[in-house]
């Protein structure tokens, strides 16, 4: 049962890491088709703040699958 909660978890982390992977991406796009600096700052900043939530939220869930 550990392996499988193990795999479980790594493969969560992986999941969300394609979407912070994503959601870099469509900042990137935000970034490079906006006339407005401070829409890119704004657009810059929630993308790094669902990052971080998405990394924080995914070792949370490992930490507990784990145990």
């Amino acid at each position: 049962m550990g392996i499988f909660m193990r795999s479980l978890s790594t493969l969560f982390v992986l999941l969300l890491l394609l979407l912070a992977t994503a959601v870099a991406s469509t900042d990137h796009a935000l970034r490079t088709a906006s006339a407005v600096m401070f829409a890119e700052l704004r657009a810059f900043r929630v993308a790094t703040a669902v990052t971080l939530a998405a990394v924080v939220f995914a070792l949370k869930i490992a930490k507990i699958l784990i145990k």
